[in-house]
């Protein structure tokens, strides 16, 4: 699963729209769509966006449980 269908069940669990997290993040709409819909997002951009909707990209060893 990528980035941009964690996003999208984020903002789900949270009730908010890609409308919502476009004016949190200051851009327009249609660029938010794009970015999640395209699915080739940066680490930068999964970041901020996590970040506007109140969430954080984690690394966690699969095996200890250790985050990174």
């Amino acid at each position: 699963m990528g980035a941009s269908e964690h996003i999208k069940m984020a903002l789900k669990a949270k009730g908010l729209t890609q409308k919502i997290l476009a004016e949190k993040l200051g851009k327009p709409v249609q660029t938010v769509y794009n970015t999640i819909n395209r699915d080739g997002m940066t680490y930068t951009q999964v970041e901020r966006y996590a970040e506007a909707i109140g969430c954080e990209v984690v690394f966690r060893d699969k095996e200890t449980s250790e985050i990174y």
